[in-house]
């Protein structure tokens, strides 16, 4: 495991991480996260395309994590009290730009049912209106 490795001696050197990723793996190293995270040293950025399984079928044809999976991934870390970023990207007009709503209500639900975690959580997107911090 060459990930979690790393993530190891980040924590053992109090170097800062964050991660961008799609699949749930991350959750097999929210032990290490987590203590990170009470030392403000890490984050993890989960990308959300859309919730339309059809639509995430052509969009990302090699993704093997679900977004119902990343979502609970969100909560999953979230209740470890990891700060975590949802990135809603990518957008494309006509495509999935009129799913970008029930992505935020499906991580704000899912967030609002953890523990808060120290930095809070944040919804990225391009757009000022739907940017919020969800506590």
């Amino acid at each position: 495991m060459i990930t979690r490795g790393l993530i190891e001696v980040l924590d053992r050197v109090n170097h800062p991480l964050t991660i961008v990723t799609k699949p749930s793996l991350v959750l097999r190293d929210r032990d290490i996260l987590s203590s990170m995270a009470q030392r403000n040293l890490c984050s993890v950025a989960m990308s959300i395309t859309t919730l339309d399984r059809d639509l995430a079928r052509v969009m990302e044809p090699r993704a093997t994590t679900t977004a119902a999976r990343r979502v609970a991934t969100v909560r999953a870390l979230a209740a470890a009290r990891v700060p975590v970023w949802v990135l809603v990207v990518p957008i494309i007009p006509q495509i999935n730009d009129h799913k970008i709503e029930p992505i935020l209500q499906a991580v704000a639900r899912q967030r609002s049912a953890a523990p808060t975690s120290p930095a809070g959580d944040c919804l990225a997107s391009p757009w000022p209106a739907h940017r919020c911090r969800v506590r």
